[in-house]
């Protein structure tokens, strides 16, 4: 059974840092927590600008994270939080939620929806500033270079690469 994020207690609570500085962040559901969104546990109230205020917060916590030493070793905790964003998304009402005028969205929905865009618009605030400070080596790659790859990607046919790697064997 998973625990139900919109009838949850609608606080988060301070967490000791324990062996991990990651599970004490309070939108990070504990070990005894069942879930699934474990990295983004947060109850969906608040209404949209409450999520908002609530998304903001948890990305400058997050940004504290990332600047302590344990970070450096957690790269893919960023992609963590965004499947456990697609999770809580669909759980709330999903895409069929969106395509609904605001006034006919759940208000749980709408709470998520503001977590999201606060936490991502605060991040994005921040790798635009970092990507001004320090970003100059982004000059010498081109945007052909950068195209191809990209194209590359979108016709990267996984079969055949699995085929190669056994031929190499």
């Amino acid at each position: 059974m998973t625990t139900s994020h919109t009838t949850k207690t609608a606080f988060l609570k301070k967490k000791r840092p324990g062996k991990s500085r990651l599970r004490a962040l309070p939108f990070v559901a504990t070990r005894n927590e069942v879930t699934n969104s474990r990295f983004w546990d947060v109850p969906a109230t608040g209404g949209y600008l409450g999520g908002f205020e609530t998304g903001e917060a948890a990305a400058i916590a997050f940004l504290k994270y990332q600047r302590g030493e344990e970070a450096g070793g957690a790269n893919n905790t960023l992609v963590m939080i965004v499947e456990s964003f697609a999770v809580r998304l669909i759980e709330e009402g999903g895409t069929e939620m969106l395509s609904r005028p605001l006034n006919l969205q759940t208000p749980a929905y709408k709470s998520l929806h503001g977590q999201f865009v606060g936490f991502f618009n605060t991040l994005s605030e921040c790798l635009e500033n970092a990507v001004k400070q320090s970003g100059q080596s982004l000059e010498n790659i081109e945007d052909n270079e950068l195209l191809k790859k990209m194209n590359a990607g979108l016709g990267f046919d996984e079969n055949a690469f699995m085929q190669s790697l056994e031929a190499k064997q």
